[in-house]
Protein backbone atom coordinates (compact mmCIF):
# COMPACT_ATOMS: atom_id res chain seq x y z
CA UNK A 1 0.00 0.00 0.00
CA UNK A 2 2.71 2.71 1.05
CA UNK A 3 4.82 1.64 -2.55
CA UNK A 4 1.41 2.30 -4.26
CA UNK A 5 0.96 5.80 -2.79
CA UNK A 6 4.33 6.66 -2.42
CA UNK A 7 6.42 5.09 -5.00
CA UNK A 8 9.99 4.78 -4.81
CA UNK A 9 11.74 7.48 -7.94
CA UNK A 10 15.31 7.16 -8.86
CA UNK A 11 17.10 10.44 -7.07
CA UNK A 12 18.96 11.53 -10.01
CA UNK A 13 15.77 11.52 -12.50
CA UNK A 14 13.10 11.22 -10.36
CA UNK A 15 11.58 8.46 -12.44
CA UNK A 16 9.44 5.65 -10.34
CA UNK A 17 11.33 2.62 -9.76
CA UNK A 18 10.27 -0.87 -8.44
CA UNK A 19 11.65 -4.08 -7.63
CA UNK A 20 14.25 -2.93 -5.15
CA UNK A 21 16.47 -0.79 -7.41
CA UNK A 22 17.40 2.56 -5.87
CA UNK A 23 18.71 4.00 -8.94
CA UNK A 24 17.72 3.37 -12.52
CA UNK A 25 19.94 1.67 -14.81
CA UNK A 26 20.29 4.65 -17.05
CA UNK A 27 21.37 6.72 -13.82
CA UNK A 28 23.63 3.91 -12.71
CA UNK A 29 25.69 3.56 -15.49
CA UNK A 30 26.30 7.44 -14.98
CA UNK A 31 26.37 8.53 -11.04
CA UNK A 32 29.11 10.71 -10.56
CA UNK A 33 31.13 8.83 -7.91
CA UNK A 34 33.89 10.59 -5.28
CA UNK A 35 37.19 9.65 -7.30
CA UNK A 36 40.68 9.54 -5.82
CA UNK A 37 43.13 11.79 -5.59
CA UNK A 38 40.67 13.63 -2.68
CA UNK A 39 41.86 15.69 -0.07
CA UNK A 40 42.86 13.90 3.14
CA UNK A 41 40.31 15.59 5.29
CA UNK A 42 37.52 17.31 4.00
CA UNK A 43 37.56 14.44 1.02
CA UNK A 44 37.42 17.15 -2.05
CA UNK A 45 38.42 16.31 -5.73
CA UNK A 46 42.03 17.39 -6.09
CA UNK A 47 44.14 17.52 -9.43
CA UNK A 48 47.17 16.69 -7.83
CA UNK A 49 47.54 13.11 -6.17
CA UNK A 50 50.97 14.53 -4.74
CA UNK A 51 48.99 16.74 -2.32
CA UNK A 52 47.74 15.65 0.70
CA UNK A 53 45.15 18.40 1.16
CA UNK A 54 42.73 21.06 -0.79
CA UNK A 55 43.68 24.56 -0.08
CA UNK A 56 41.09 25.25 1.96
CA UNK A 57 42.29 22.21 4.70
CA UNK A 58 45.45 23.56 4.04
CA UNK A 59 44.72 27.01 5.11
CA UNK A 60 42.09 26.57 8.07
CA UNK A 61 42.42 23.55 10.45
CA UNK A 62 39.09 21.74 11.33
CA UNK A 63 37.12 20.62 14.28
CA UNK A 64 36.92 17.51 12.71
CA UNK A 65 39.13 14.38 11.88
CA UNK A 66 37.65 13.71 8.33
CA UNK A 67 34.91 13.85 6.03
CA UNK A 68 33.47 12.02 3.59
CA UNK A 69 31.16 12.50 0.38
CA UNK A 70 29.27 9.67 -2.13
CA UNK A 71 29.21 12.05 -5.19
CA UNK A 72 30.68 15.04 -6.68
CA UNK A 73 28.13 18.22 -6.19
CA UNK A 74 27.33 18.43 -10.02
CA UNK A 75 24.42 19.82 -11.79
CA UNK A 76 22.49 16.80 -12.20
CA UNK A 77 23.03 15.85 -8.45
CA UNK A 78 22.67 19.39 -7.63
CA UNK A 79 19.23 19.07 -8.56
CA UNK A 80 18.56 16.23 -6.89
CA UNK A 81 19.86 17.54 -3.84
CA UNK A 82 16.90 20.31 -4.12
CA UNK A 83 14.40 17.85 -4.73
CA UNK A 84 15.54 16.15 -1.73
CA UNK A 85 15.06 19.26 0.68
CA UNK A 86 12.84 21.48 -0.89
CA UNK A 87 10.13 19.16 -2.99
CA UNK A 88 9.31 16.61 -0.81
CA UNK A 89 11.51 13.48 -2.18
CA UNK A 90 12.87 12.19 1.41
CA UNK A 91 12.66 8.68 0.00
CA UNK A 92 15.83 9.76 -1.99
CA UNK A 93 17.94 9.32 1.49
CA UNK A 94 17.99 5.50 0.17
CA UNK A 95 19.65 6.17 -2.70
CA UNK A 96 22.13 8.29 -1.36
CA UNK A 97 22.61 6.16 1.61
CA UNK A 98 23.29 3.12 -0.44
CA UNK A 99 25.34 5.11 -2.50
CA UNK A 100 27.28 6.63 0.58
CA UNK A 101 27.89 2.74 1.48
CA UNK A 102 29.05 1.68 -1.48
CA UNK A 103 32.24 4.14 -1.73
CA UNK A 104 32.86 4.57 1.61
CA UNK A 105 32.43 1.38 2.98
CA UNK A 106 35.95 0.61 3.63
CA UNK A 107 36.72 4.32 5.47
CA UNK A 108 33.76 3.47 7.66
CA UNK A 109 35.27 0.40 8.41
CA UNK A 110 38.45 1.99 9.20
CA UNK A 111 37.37 4.94 11.57
CA UNK A 112 34.38 2.72 12.89
CA UNK A 113 32.15 5.41 13.96
CA UNK A 114 30.07 4.55 17.30
CA UNK A 115 27.02 6.60 16.39
CA UNK A 116 25.61 8.45 13.88
CA UNK A 117 24.02 11.84 14.53
CA UNK A 118 22.59 14.08 11.58
CA UNK A 119 22.31 18.06 11.43
CA UNK A 120 19.30 19.46 12.86
CA UNK A 121 16.97 21.74 11.59
CA UNK A 122 15.37 24.30 13.56
CA UNK A 123 12.10 23.76 14.27
CA UNK A 124 10.41 26.34 12.27
CA UNK A 125 12.45 24.91 9.02
CA UNK A 126 11.23 21.70 9.87
CA UNK A 127 7.64 22.50 10.40
CA UNK A 128 7.83 24.76 6.75
CA UNK A 129 9.50 21.24 4.95
CA UNK A 130 8.48 18.81 6.69
CA UNK A 131 11.35 16.96 7.19
CA UNK A 132 15.06 17.37 7.95
CA UNK A 133 16.30 15.90 5.31
CA UNK A 134 19.88 15.21 7.61
CA UNK A 135 17.61 12.89 9.36
CA UNK A 136 16.29 11.07 6.55
CA UNK A 137 19.91 10.41 5.31
CA UNK A 138 20.65 9.33 8.78
CA UNK A 139 18.13 6.77 9.21
CA UNK A 140 18.82 5.09 5.98
CA UNK A 141 22.98 5.15 6.79
CA UNK A 142 21.92 3.63 10.20
CA UNK A 143 20.40 0.84 8.76
CA UNK A 144 22.87 -0.06 5.76
CA UNK A 145 25.93 0.38 7.62
CA UNK A 146 24.36 -0.99 11.23
CA UNK A 147 25.32 2.11 13.52
CA UNK A 148 23.21 2.98 15.96
CA UNK A 149 21.40 6.65 15.13
CA UNK A 150 21.29 9.60 17.89
CA UNK A 151 19.60 12.59 17.07
CA UNK A 152 20.74 14.19 20.05
CA UNK A 153 22.26 17.94 18.63
CA UNK A 154 19.55 20.23 18.61
CA UNK A 155 19.13 23.79 16.83
CA UNK A 156 18.54 26.68 19.07
CA UNK A 157 17.83 29.63 16.68
CA UNK A 158 16.64 29.91 13.00
CA UNK A 159 20.33 30.64 10.68
CA UNK A 160 20.35 32.29 7.48
CA UNK A 161 20.59 29.77 4.67
CA UNK A 162 24.61 28.85 4.36
CA UNK A 163 24.32 28.85 0.09
CA UNK A 164 24.19 32.85 0.04
CA UNK A 165 26.71 33.59 2.78
CA UNK A 166 30.70 33.61 2.21
CA UNK A 167 33.15 31.14 4.31
CA UNK A 168 33.65 34.10 7.47
CA UNK A 169 30.31 34.73 7.40
CA UNK A 170 28.95 30.92 8.02
CA UNK A 171 30.99 30.49 10.52
CA UNK A 172 29.17 33.67 11.99
CA UNK A 173 25.94 32.61 11.10
CA UNK A 174 26.28 29.21 12.93
CA UNK A 175 28.29 30.52 15.80
CA UNK A 176 26.51 28.90 19.28
CA UNK A 177 23.78 27.53 16.53
CA UNK A 178 23.74 24.10 17.96
CA UNK A 179 23.18 22.57 21.35
CA UNK A 180 23.20 19.14 22.82
CA UNK A 181 19.63 17.35 23.94
CA UNK A 182 19.93 16.99 27.30
CA UNK A 183 18.40 13.77 27.07
CA UNK A 184 21.36 12.69 24.71
CA UNK A 185 24.85 13.58 26.40
CA UNK A 186 25.11 10.32 27.62
CA UNK A 187 24.95 8.41 24.16
CA UNK A 188 28.09 10.61 22.41
CA UNK A 189 30.30 10.45 25.69
CA UNK A 190 33.98 8.83 24.98
CA UNK A 191 32.20 7.88 21.21
CA UNK A 192 33.75 8.58 17.86
CA UNK A 193 30.73 10.21 15.95
CA UNK A 194 29.53 10.26 12.16
CA UNK A 195 27.93 13.65 11.94
CA UNK A 196 25.55 13.38 8.78
CA UNK A 197 24.43 16.24 6.52
CA UNK A 198 23.09 16.90 2.63
CA UNK A 199 26.36 18.53 1.34
CA UNK A 200 29.45 20.38 2.30
CA UNK A 201 30.80 22.99 0.71
CA UNK A 202 33.46 24.88 3.29
CA UNK A 203 33.03 22.68 6.45
CA UNK A 204 31.66 25.30 9.06
CA UNK A 205 28.37 23.57 9.68
CA UNK A 206 30.66 20.23 10.62
CA UNK A 207 33.41 22.38 12.26
CA UNK A 208 30.68 23.99 14.93
CA UNK A 209 28.61 20.39 15.40
CA UNK A 210 32.03 18.71 16.38
CA UNK A 211 33.10 21.71 18.45
CA UNK A 212 29.76 21.17 20.85
CA UNK A 213 30.02 17.18 20.56
CA UNK A 214 33.65 17.44 21.82
CA UNK A 215 32.63 19.57 24.29
CA UNK A 216 29.94 17.09 25.92
CA UNK A 217 32.66 14.34 25.64
CA UNK A 218 33.18 12.73 21.92
CA UNK A 219 36.40 11.98 21.41
CA UNK A 220 36.51 12.17 17.37
CA UNK A 221 34.44 13.46 14.68
CA UNK A 222 33.91 12.43 11.11
CA UNK A 223 31.55 13.67 8.53
CA UNK A 224 29.19 11.68 5.55
CA UNK A 225 27.21 13.46 3.36
CA UNK A 226 25.46 12.90 0.02
CA UNK A 227 27.93 15.63 -1.89
CA UNK A 228 30.21 17.91 -1.83
CA UNK A 229 31.92 20.46 -4.05
CA UNK A 230 34.83 20.35 -6.38
CA UNK A 231 35.87 24.30 -5.46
Amino acid sequence: MMEVLFPYRCPICDRILSGGMVFCPMCAKTLPFMEEPRCKVCGKHMEDDEEALCEDCGKIPHSFIQSRAAFMYTGKVRRSLYRFKYGGRRGYAKGYARGFALKNGEWIREIRPDVIVPIPLHRKRQRQRGYNQALCLGRELSLALHIPLRDVLVRTRETAPQKRLSRDSRKKNLKNAFQIDKDGVQYIQYEHVLVVDDIYTTGSTLDEAAQVLMSHGAEGIYGAVCAIGTG
